[in-house]
């Protein structure tokens, strides 16, 4: 339902509101250039990290030139020249009829778009300029989910990636700016800070996160160009995210090293008890399995090898070698009737053996980690 609006003194209201208003084409006033804001307001990151959840608000405003050549030619009179609107019914119809600049943005589903706000007014006392103009000022609410670039390889030590590029194909690149280095103040006008700074802060605090942090956010121009050269305005947000490991070493990859140093407690356990070294070996093999079932879940799952992969890979095959090394040494311990507690094979493993879990663990998931 719309809300109405006071007309009694101010007719440039009825005229945004007159469906025979039309104006199907906007420009910007000679020497001006659209001006925007972007403030993020929501992020979550979820679907195993592929995805992205995001909330913003933008602020756009310029001179419309064809609104002021409009008015100029049809209502020279004008009893106001300011409107302000409020309603997202009334601003959706006014910019159906009215064109506006409005960004292309790239996403994978628009979940919501809502103009918090339209402000229509003339400009006559503009320090800068010998003359006046009509600004458009509109602030467009939208939530929007968007793939994310992922570096999976790493896991649990990756990061994500995300470019937010607000298209504006009608302008080209001297057209726009993004007032992101633009100092704001807090309700009490203190504390000032930037956009791009703000960004940070807000992003920082939210708790759609999870296991990610805020590492880095820059906003720069990077203009599209067409295949004939041309070029036309855009307005990238990059953010990058860094997952919080911390969860997956203290749950996952300290627990499975211990169960791996327990199996190889069969090196020092006598030869003539081959079912106690038996016992150990294989339990701790079939805990390290079931271990690794209990938290599958948290594991993204991938068709590449990743450095979590690796290590609980690595993790089977000493816990496995183990086992068979204990077959194998009671064998040769019978067959060349060896005297002693202890055959010569366990007394090399009981440093061999972890030296070569480390060392194995850490080389293959170093070269993951720096293979692109």
């Amino acid at each position: 339902m719309l809300v109405p609006v006071n007309l009694k003194s101010n007719d440039l209201c009825n005229i945004l509101l007159d469906p025979d208003t039309i104006i199907s084409e906007t420009s910007l006033k000679k020497g001006f250039v659209l001006s925007t804001e972007v403030a993020i307001k929501k992020w979550k990151i979820f679907e195993q990290s592929s995805k992205s959840n995001i909330g913003y608000n933008q602020i756009l405003y310029y001179p419309n030139e064809t609104f002021e050549s409009y008015i100029n030619d049809r209502y020279p009179n004008l009893s106001s020249e300011s409107c302000e609107f409020t309603n997202d019914d009334q601003i959706k119809k006014i910019f159906e009829r009215i064109h506006v600049y409005l960004p292309d943005l790239r996403s994978n589903k628009d979940i919501k778009t809502k103009y918090n706000y339209l402000y229509v007014y003339k400009v006559s006392n503009d320090q800068n300029y010998d003359g006046s103009y009509w600004l458009f000022e509109y602030q467009q609410e939208k939530e929007i989910e968007i793939v994310n670039e992922n570096y999976y390889k790493k896991f649990p030590f990756d990061e994500i990636q995300v470019f937010l590029n607000f298209e504006y194909p009608s302008l080209g690149t001297d057209d726009l700016i993004d007032n992101y280095d633009q100092l704001f103040a807090d309700i009490y006008g203190e504390n000032p800070i930037s956009q791009l700074e703000w960004n940070k802060k807000v992003i920082s605090e939210l708790s759609g996160l999870h296991e990610f942090n805020l590492s880095s956010h820059d906003i720069y121009e990077e203009p599209f160009t067409f295949l004939n050269g041309d070029q036309y305005a855009n307005i990238t947000y990059e953010f990058s995210f860094k997952r919080n490991f911390n969860y997956y070493v203290l749950k996952i990859m300290i627990p499975v090293i211990f169960l791996v140093f327990l199996s190889f407690s069969v090196f020092w356990i006598r030869n003539n008890e081959i079912e106690a070294k038996l016992n150990v070996s294989i339990v701790c093999l079939l805990a390290l399995i079931a271990y690794n079932f209990a938290v599958n879940a948290d594991i993204p799952k991938l068709n590449s090898l990743t450095i979590l992969d690796s290590f609980i890979l690595i993790s089977y095959l000493f816990s496995g070698l183990a086992t068979f090394v204990t077959i194998y040494s009671y064998y040769d311990y019978r067959r060349d009737k060896l005297s002693g507690e202890f055959n010569p094979i366990d007394l090399k493993l009981r440093v061999l053996a972890p030296l070569s879990y480390i060392l194995s663990s850490s080389v293959i998931g170093v070269l993951i980690y720096i293979s692109k």
